[in-house]
């Protein structure tokens, strides 16, 4: 099936809009910046409003609005556990929180809204098995987020948008330094200097971290992977609109995993310097200027048949072929020619259409025409009844051109129709012309994208088989009886 070209638009629009839509005022009460350096230093005067420092009633230190200083919340040198959430943290001379050398899963960040500070929003050094959740973090000189010597970490649905206000570069909107087995998840970083910054920056060694769901768009570089940071595993990251590029892979940082992202609209989609066994498999590459650049570096680009290989915007090849040597009758959505990035990069099975899966969904009913009452959607159309398809479009249908419905009759040519959209609904819909019974219907769908002058995804087609009535059977239920005449009688004397 022909798939929508994904390239996360609602998600593009809400990072570009957030920072207009946020309330910065989380906290709702002053406070000067708090300092802890022990165990001790965890007290009302220093905001925390709850808890014992135990693992079942940690400290919190939470609905504070706190202004200047060096430091907004400073916590060092502790063994309590302990949650940092829903303050508001504005124009902090270094960092907006910073956490250093507390001890394993002690620390919960979430929540916090920090603006202009003046090096990172938030630092988490020395400090393993922190969970950093749901905080919005922008317009930081430096850094959004960094973790830096810390492993284990949780890095989930924050907003790091429009950091690294400073020219020259080494800073990110996450930025990952000498830290290991971290979980990226769900965040959204656009918008960082599209000169120097990317979204996020793995360096020195920061090796075998997950990324996954995350959007890193309209910055100097998507994802930057740097110094030998070896084994990412990247599933299911949006990449779009970055001035240079959409993945870096530089200084030897092999054996990765990249997998379902879409990589779309930048100047290079993956540039790749001396970094290799690396595998891409089922990405969208989609109207990058270059697709791929690199340079000293032998990586592989599908994972065997038939699960393929990645989707290229630019392919030109044909798909009339199957089997892991293409030669075999009937096509299966891999391209009978390999696509040559160059030849130590090689996707063998490039794939004829982008994923998802389920981008265009088709659906059909009886439409039960009067005299006849509704029957199960699941049971056979009934002669002469029209069926209603309907049709779901995951995409901003301003952007829809139009949608066609094709179909025939008992393997007849095929017929095409225009759908009508509805705005209440948000789904395309059009009736096929009744049948008599024992016909087979057969039935799909093309839909055009912007000025697409061919169609951008082509669902599967689907079969609907056609029952013969019985005399006087009215209901469909093949059998004459009483039911039948009731429904004779309710719709006596009707026309049209």
């Amino acid at each position: 099936m022909k798939r929508i070209v994904t390239i996360a638009a609602i998600g593009l629009l809400l990072g570009i809009l957030y920072p207009a839509l946020n309330t910065v005022n989380v906290g709702a009460n002053p406070h000067d910046p708090i300092t802890i350096l022990s165990n001790s230093d965890f007290t009302s005067a220093n905001g925390v409003v709850s808890g014992t420092g135990t693992s079942w009633d940690p400290y919190v230190i939470s609905g504070w609005e706190i202004f200047g200083g060096d430091f907004g919340v400073k916590v060092a040198n502790t063994d309590r556990f302990f949650i940092i959430t829903d303050n508001s943290i504005l124009n902090s001379t270094y960092f907006g929180i910073s956490v250093n050398s507390a001890a394993n899963n002690t620390c919960e960040i979430r929540n916090n809204v920090i603006r202009y500070a003046q090096v990172d929003g938030i630092l988490i050094e020395q400090t393993n098995q922190s969970k950093i959740q749901a905080n919005d973090v922008q317009f930081c000189v430096s850094s959004g987020i960094v973790i830096r010597r810390s492993h284990n970490c949780q890095i989930e649905g924050n907003l790091a948008n429009s950091n690294s206000q400073k020219t020259g570069g080494g800073a990110a909107g996450i930025y990952i330094d000498e830290s290991t087995l971290n979980a990226v998840v769900g965040n959204i970083a656009n918008s960082n200097s599209p000169l120097f910054a990317p979204g996020l920056w793995l360096i020195h060694n920061s090796s075998f971290n997950t990324m996954y769901f995350n959007e890193f768009s309209l910055n100097c570089h998507g994802i930057l992977i740097d110094g030998e940071s070896k084994g990412s595993f990247l599933h299911a990251n949006s990449m779009l609109f970055n001035t240079l590029s959409g993945i870096v892979l530089a200084a030897s940082s092999g054996e990765g995993m990249f997998f379902n992202n879409t990589i779309a609209g930048n100047s290079r989609g993956v540039e790749i310097i001396n970094s290799s066994s690396n595998r891409f498999w089922v990405n969208n590459f989609v109207y990058n200027t270059r697709q791929v650049v690199t340079d000293s570096s032998i990586n592989l680009w599908d994972n065997s048949y038939p699960c393929g290989g990645n989707h290229w915007s630019d392919y030109t090849g044909t798909d009339t072929k199957s089997g892991p040597s293409q030669n075999e009758p009937c096509k299966d959505g891999i391209g009978d020619n390999h696509n040559v990035i160059n030849l130590n990069n090689v996707d063998y099975y490039p794939l004829m259409n982008p994923w998802p899966q389920d981008l265009l969904v088709v659906s059909s009913t009886p439409t039960s025409p009067a005299p006849f009452v509704p029957l199960d959607p699941d049971q056979m159309v009934r002669e002469t009844e029209p069926i209603n398809v309907k049709i779901i479009i995951k995409w901003n249908p301003t952007d829809v051109q139009k949608v066609l419905l094709f179909y025939r009759v008992n393997g007849e040519p095929w017929c095409n129709t225009t759908t009508i959209y509805s705005p209440t609904s948000r789904i395309w819909t059009r009736n096929i012309p009744g049948q008599p019974g024992e016909s087979v219907v057969e039935f799909y769908a093309e839909i055009y994208i912007g000025a697409d002058e061919s169609p951008t995804c082509v669902s599967d087609i689907m079969t609907r088989n056609v029952k013969s009535l019985i005399d006087g059977d009215i209901n469909g239920d093949d059998i004459v009886d009483i039911f039948d005449i009731v429904i004779v009688a309710i719709h006596f004397g009707e026309t049209g």
